[in-house]
């Protein structure tokens, strides 16, 4: 299983392996005033409305690891569209003043091709981390141990 940690948690006869971790940036239109100022506080975070991924109802906390760390330091998003996928996010922040938080590497490579800019989030939030879970009771088994130390190899590529 791979998925982020809620959290800094460790389960009996579960383990893990990192993959890596990415800090979160924040995306919005490149005509977005956001771009254009010379600060972007929390403020503007509360204020401007956001593409939010993971988020089933108005309820809070959000499965989105960004949106719930915003939550815990008393910032609540203004959500306007909720979408599945973090790859969907591009395609309702292009040409508006919404905003979002994507992980950088998403980010990056599709930001000036799409229109977006990418900014430094103004409140510190906790990276990403990405880590590969399994039961330990496959510890011993070669087919799992190939396929783990598979992904922890690739995983290595991304520069961890």
């Amino acid at each position: 299983m791979v998925s982020p940690p809620l959290g800094h948690f460790r389960t009996p006869g579960v383990e893990s392996a990192p993959l890596f971790h990415d800090r979160w940036v924040c995306v919005a239109s490149a005509g977005n005033p956001l771009c254009e100022a010379e600060s972007f506080g929390i403020e503007d975070l509360a204020r401007l409305p956001w593409v939010v991924p993971y988020h089933r109802d108005e309820g809070y906390p959000s499965a989105a690891p960004a949106t719930r760390q915003l939550t815990a330091l008393g910032i609540r998003p203004r959500i306007a569209v909720r979408v599945e996928s973090y790859r969907a996010v591009p395609d309702f922040i292009t040409g508006t003043r919404r905003v979002a938080l994507v992980p950088e590497r998403l980010a990056a490579p599709i930001a000036s091709a799409r229109g977006l800019r990418t900014l430094t989030c103004p409140v510190p939030l906790d990276p990403l981390e990405e880590h590969l879970w399994w039961d330990a009771s496959h510890d011993e088994d070669p087919a799992h141990s190939w396929l783990r130390d598979l992904m922890v190899r690739a995983s290595a590529c991304l520069g961890a």
